[in-house]
């Protein structure tokens, strides 16, 4: 038996006839997932796993990473759209589309705090730095949410929901007490004419009078000037003696980023937009660009490098083979199952002649979700579905064992297990209920099996 279907157990499907499940009735917003490859690091402590947006054919899957200590948080390579750098500049917090992720600079790990399903009724729009020790506080519940929640987390921890929050409402009375203001940079807009005088010696200028901006970078250093460009924001350190400028041209010629330090040079850093992070002291600093991309400004070399959040190790580009199950395809009906309910009792009745086995656990009916074919049941292997495909015959169908993609049945049934060498083993169970998705589950040596990622990518 192969090791991907090892603890697959029999699950009869069927698809419902003539009915698209992507047309039929309203578009349902995405908000289950379809795991496959399942995949342990060398380590042992976390699992590497593919999403796919359920009833999203065609959609690009999201590489999640799981540790297998519940109070660990799966992990996605954030879009960042804002930041706030921590007191100490050690950490800094990444909010992205689908939610908030703690970033150690000097370690690299990158750990998402809370994830955000795209169909969330309580969207994240605030958070920051705890007052009193480690970790982040963050708010749920926008302005026309249905629901909010005020949220702590601390490293080695799981989140916890300190107070409900009326969306749209002021922040709670403890958030105050809670958090850190932000950490924020010297950040100045020069839409209009406007000069600024950056601290330092010798003086660093910026010089704009709304079409045409001057960077003097002081005596024996360099001088610019840039036509037809509108300052989008210009920041400096605490200590001063540098600026980084961003510049978007009036013409459409795009937008850009330079760095200018006092009584040295002017230099190109980055040729598209971005938006100002924070400075984790006076020699680097945290910017990220419109696209999501997150990038750190060393003042040493006058340059930028791009920050991977995105995990590179080489188990990661080893994941398992796509998780396949072993089924019967249907070409031909008898003329007495032309009708859906017709159908559905001649696969019970040809069910109930199954052994018994392979009936514990069983579900009659489902669909295919990519709608190719007609598919009766999900079996330990190849050689099951073989077996079982006389009984099938026997009644009128004209049918195959066929091994297809795990991800495009539905009905409960457990595939793509994985061990972890002689101990922790871990599945993906396929889910029929209302909402569909799956979930990911995880058996310690000598512990009762959990659940460790439901359907909708949160603890």
């Amino acid at each position: 038996m192969r090791p991907d279907l090892r603890f697959a157990v029999l699950a009869l499907v069927v698809l419902l006839a003539g009915i698209d499940p992507l047309t039929a009735g309203a578009a349902a917003p995405v908000s289950s997932w379809i795991y496959d490859r399942l995949s342990w690091n060398p380590a042992g402590d976390t699992l590497a796993v593919l999403a796919f947006p359920d009833l999203s054919p065609g959609a690009a899957p999201r590489q999640l990473l799981v540790p297998i200590d519940p109070s660990g948080q799966v992990t996605v390579a954030p879009d960042v759209r804002a930041l706030q750098v921590s007191a100490g500049g050690d950490a800094a917090l990444l909010l992205g589309d689908h939610g908030l992720w703690w970033y150690e600079l000097a370690t690299g790990r990158l750990i998402q705090i809370h994830f955000q399903p795209p169909a969330s009724t309580e969207r994240l729009y605030d958070f920051a730095f705890r007052r009193n020790g480690k970790g982040a506080a963050f708010l749920t519940g926008a302005h026309g949410d249905r629901s909010g929640g005020f949220y702590r987390w601390v490293p080695g921890e799981s989140v916890i929901r300190l107070a409900t929050h009326k969306p749209g409402a002021a922040s709670p009375a403890g958030w105050a007490g809670e958090v850190l203001p932000p950490q924020e940079p010297n950040v100045a807009g020069m839409r209009s004419a406007r000069r600024i005088t950056v601290p330092g010696t010798p003086s660093l200028i910026l010089d704009y009078d709304g079409r045409r901006l001057v960077i003097d970078t002081g005596y024996e250093g360099s001088r610019a000037e840039l036509d037809q460009v509108e300052v989008a924001w210009a920041t400096w350190p605490p200590g001063g003696r540098r600026a980084l400028v961003s510049l978007d041209d009036r013409e459409g010629g795009g937008a850009r980023l330079f760095a200018a330090t006092a009584g040295g040079a002017i230099r190109l850093l980055l040729s598209s937009r971005s938006l100002p992070g924070a400075w984790l002291n006076d020699q680097e600093a945290l910017v990220h660009s419109v696209d999501g991309k997150l990038y750190r400004y060393h003042a040493d070399i006058d340059s930028l490098s791009v920050i991977e959040l995105s995990q590179s190790s080489e188990w990661l580009t080893q994941l398992a083979p796509e998780a396949r199950v072993a089924t019967l395809s249907v070409s031909g009906w008898p003329r007495s199952a032309r009708k859906f309910e017709h159908q559905q009792n001649l696969v019970r009745n040809c069910a109930a002649r199954l052994p018994s086995a392979w009936r514990e656990g069983a579900l009659v009916f489902g669909r295919r979700m990519n709608g190719e074919g007609q598919l009766i049941g999900v079996f330990p292997a190849i050689e099951d579905a073989a077996t079982a495909a006389p009984v099938f015959k026997a009644s009128g169908l004209d049918v195959e064992p066929i091994m297809t993609k795990a991800r495009a049945m539905t009905g409960s049934f457990d595939y793509g297990s994985t061990r972890n060498g002689p101990g922790d083993r871990a599945w993906i169970r396929r889910l029929e209920a209302a909402g569909g998705g799956a979930e990911i589950w995880l058996e310690r040596v000598g512990q009762t099996p959990f659940r460790l990622l439901t359907r909708e990518m949160t603890r």
